[in-house]
């Protein structure tokens, strides 16, 4: 790549033009045209600060000029909010394309490069991103010199069709190094990306990334998966070789990228697989192999998984059976609907809903009886998905409708369950589903641990709130279900060993412990999350931090999201994420990777 010292030096070019073009107006130009003046505008988000309408940015970068230019800059110094900041920068893309695309790509660079506050350089970074090539010298720099980690990662984004064209050992370990998924872009940028690299030094160097142990589990899953898109040859060797990987992430992504490639040859390594330690290799193991065997010591070798005493082979078998399609293994799925095990139920409701038909609906009627929250409303999205019909999450309801209409019932149209779909997400979009919120977060379990940051940085006016906010939480929730809470500072505080039932008396035990809570010492986020996991009941949690772990026995921020991946890999915990006093961005990956909502409290 280009080096840095000769992309700074277009970087004070640009800010040269910025400043001619202020010295040459020497004061507003006159109005843009736009729905309201811009000082009005401006005054907006300067009385209302972190409490603006976001959209008051749109109507700024809608102008396209000076004046917006110069609105949006000032504006930006007035909050302190980093989803407002995103949503600001956001509209510096606008003037792409006009006169002021220099001097707008150089004050961007200027923010990056000049701020002490790490989101408000993200933001500007991923402003850059979105001017593609014409910022490519100043993302180019930030990669090269930036000492945030953060805006590398974003800058790495933005750099993708570079790298693509270029195709040199150097543009691979840098992208290598520096991609996230998440951060940088999706996981389908990352594999297209590694996927045009098949040369011999390529390879060579992607085998190099594999071995070393100082690559993230993370990166080494996404070389897998890149590696099984290329073909035979040595890129498939690698991709069998990565079955014995250590780390069961990398190993995963092993199986399933020798899965969808189609290739069969490695039976022998899915039958040791099935052996695992780990529960989520041994599922993916026996569900690749159900791509491939076939024949009577296959069926028996489902059927003893799907009576093993191992959930993790019942739930593989659960999707063996599906696959199998014959009237026996159907009716032997259809018995797993009374699994002990809620992993497993779990399983075997989505086997089901993928086979569609009227058989499908009435099983999943019948399923709802007895089944958690949670389960209770994904059946209700695939019946809702299946029938178009919105009855809620109530067992007798549906039943009622089976047995009245069942029978003569014809299934819509793909068309007709499109635009069901469409008005569901839009009375859903304007009425909370549940009475019972955390910082604006519905409670839609009836498993769940709240996982509560008591550290030294929430003394004060921050645990007043949270015990607050908590404490009407615990009220509004409804009796019956299960609840746990978790506190954690230097060490881990469980109010109880496992999830209880909520009723009068939990909730006055509860409300009791938080009014004991005092504030003290580091943030051991890992420890308080993991400890969460450990009780199998838990289908949901909610975490609440005001800051980056400093404490307990994982601290790094991608060795955390690597290691709940893997724990959560079969669980399929929903984790919602809530950053008091500024913006997470371990929370917030935290949320995404895990279906959850996350939320930013000043």
């Amino acid at each position: 790549m280009e080096n840095a010292g000769e992309a700074r030096r277009h970087h004070r070019r640009r800010a040269l033009v910025v400043a001619g073009i202020l010295a040459w107006t020497g004061g507003w130009a006159a109005a843009a045209p736009g729905e309201r003046p811009l000082d009005e505008l401006l005054e907006e988000v300067r009385v209302a600060r972190d409490d603006v309408d976001p959209g008051v940015f749109d109507e700024m970068g809608a102008h396209r000029d000076l004046d917006g230019f110069r609105t949006l800059q000032q504006a930006v110094d007035l909050v302190a909010d980093p989803q407002l900041w995103d949503r600001a920068f956001a509209q510096f893309r606008a003037f792409g394309g006009t006169d002021l695309e220099a001097g707008v790509i150089a004050w961007l660079d200027g923010r990056v490069g000049g701020s002490t506050n790490s989101r408000l350089r993200q933001a500007a970074t991923r402003a850059l991103c979105s001017f593609g090539g014409d910022a490519l010298d100043e993302m180019r720099a930030i990669l090269e010199g930036s000492h945030d980690q953060a805006c590398r990662r974003i800058a790495i984004g933005g750099l993708v069709p570079m790298i693509q064209a270029q195709r040199t050992p150097e543009a691979l370990t840098s992208f290598l190094t520096w991609y996230r998924v998440g951060i940088s872009g999706s996981r389908e940028t990352g594999l297209r990306t590694i996927g045009v690299f098949r040369s011999r030094e390529s390879l060579d160097l992607l085998e190099g990334f594999l071995s070393d142990k100082a690559t993230p589990a993370q990166t080494k899953a996404l070389v897998v998966g890149a590696l099984g898109t290329m073909g035979g040859g040595r890129a498939l060797d690698l991709v069998e070789d990565a079955l014995r990987a250590r780390h069961p992430t990398v190993s995963l992504a092993a199986i399933r990228a020798l899965s969808e490639a189609g290739h069969t040859g490695h039976e022998a390594a899915l039958k040791r697989l099935e052996r695992s330690r780990e529960a989520a290799v041994r599922r993916e193991a026996i569900i690749a192999r159900s791509t491939f065997a076939a024949g009577e010591a296959w069926v028996e070798h489902v059927e003893k998984a799907r009576v093993s005493r191992d959930y993790a082979l019942r739930m593989g078998a659960a999707v063996a059976l599906e696959r199998l399609g014959t009237p026996a293994a159907l009716e032997a799925l259809q018995g797993m609907l009374a699994d002990p095990s809620h992993l497993v139920r779990g399983e075997v409701i989505e086997c089901i809903g993928r086979l569609r038909g009227l058989d499908a609906v009435a099983l999943l009627a019948g399923a709802l009886e007895g089944e958690t929250l949670r389960s209770r409303l994904r059946i209700c999205e695939l019946l809702e998905d299946l029938t178009g019909l919105t009855l809620g999450d109530s067992p007798e309801r549906w039943r009622r409708w089976w047995a009245a209409e069942g029978a003569e019932f014809v299934l819509p149209t793909a068309e007709q369950l499109a635009e069901a779909r469409a008005e569901r997400a839009h009375r859903r979009s304007r009425s909370n589903r549940t009475a019972a919120a955390f910082y604006g977060i519905n409670i839609d379990s009836d498993r769940l641990c709240f996982v509560l940051d008591v550290s030294g940085s929430m003394g004060g006016s921050r645990l007043s709130l949270l015990k607050e906010e908590m404490s009407r939480t615990l009220e509004r929730m409804s009796d019956g279900g299960q609840f746990n809470l978790i506190f954690f500072a230097d060490q881990i505080s469980k109010w109880k060993g496992k999830l209880v039932e909520l009723d009068a008396a939990s909730r006055a035990s509860a409300q009791r412990r938080l009014r004991s809570l005092h504030a003290g010492g580091g943030t051991a986020l890992f420890n308080g999350l993991a400890e969460a996991l450990e009780d199998v009941e838990v289908d949901t949690i909610i975490l609440l931090s005001d800051g980056m772990p400093s404490a307990g026995r994982i601290q790094g921020s991608e060795q955390i999201l690597d290691e709940i991946e893997r724990r959560n890999a079969l669980r399929h915990v929903v984790i919602h994420g809530v950053s008091l006093g500024g913006g997470s961005a371990l929370l917030r990956r935290l949320a995404e990777a895990t279906g959850g909502v996350y939320r930013e409290v000043g």
